[in-house]
């Protein structure tokens, strides 16, 4: 990228955490309006959201009632409830085209990240370090140094071949990057790991349950400071 550009482009970052999150250049937070207007904002949403334990239905069946519907439709709504988990089916041809558009803004926001990714040279770096960087001025951290942050935490955490399959999954996620801890990647990385003996990795890191606990476990660490040496000793 064409150094002018770049620069122009860092500025406009600049501009933009200041502006909308109150962030100087050296860093310092100042209270700004966007932040307070969002905070009550979302204090008074909560709490007209949560002031029945029936509001959502009733909110659903008011959507469902301003819905418009093609000729011949018979609109349907169920409601079942297991495990305290409501699911919820019905017939809407504009819940689709929501979805699409929010599906189309997310994309949006994801190339945006990803541009940004390259101004800041953080190619190598998760999309959360750029959200860091871009609202609280952080300065990104690599995958490596998540990697090896982590490590500190699952070298006290887990046992020794559980560290080892740990490692090996960090070591993907270090050459390939975040999408490699999705819960999908789990069987494949077993796979690979294991040589296609899944019964090798159920002898080695437990019952199924216990290794998708594990994996999706030991994640959190990624995003975490690592413990000081001493603490990690004692």
């Amino acid at each position: 990228m064409d150094s002018t550009l770049r620069e122009e482009a860092k500025r406009h970052i600049e501009k933009i955490r200041k502006d909308k999150f109150g962030i100087e250049l050296d860093g310092t937070k100042h209270p700004n309006s966007l932040e307070r207007d969002l905070r009550a904002a979302l204090r008074n949403l909560a709490e007209e959201l949560n002031a029945k334990e029936t509001h959502f239905i009733l909110e659903l069946l008011q959507n469902a009632e301003d819905n418009i519907y093609p000729d011949g439709a018979e609109p349907e709504l169920r409601i079942s409830v297991e495990d305290a988990d409501p699911s919820r089916y019905y017939q809407d041809t504009s819940v689709e085209r929501t979805l699409e558009a929010i599906a189309a803004g997310i994309m949006r926001i994801l190339l945006t990240l990803a541009a940004m990714q390259k101004i800041i040279d953080a190619e190598k770096s998760d999309l959360f370090d750029v959200l860091a960087h871009v609202a609280y001025a952080m300065p990104p951290l690599t995958r490596e140094v998540r990697a090896a942050n982590a490590k500190v935490h699952i070298n006290t955490r887990f046992s020794a071949k559980q560290q080892v399959f740990l490692d090996f999954v960090l070591s993907h996620y270090v050459t390939v990057g975040v999408e490699e801890l999705d819960q999908a990647k789990l069987t494949p990385l077993l796979r690979l790991k294991y040589h296609d003996s899944i019964a090798d990795a159920v002898a080695d890191l437990g019952k199924p349950d216990e290794i998708n606990h594990i994996f999706a476990g030991f994640q959190k660490y990624l995003y975490q400071p690592a413990p000081h040496a001493s603490a990690a000793l004692g």
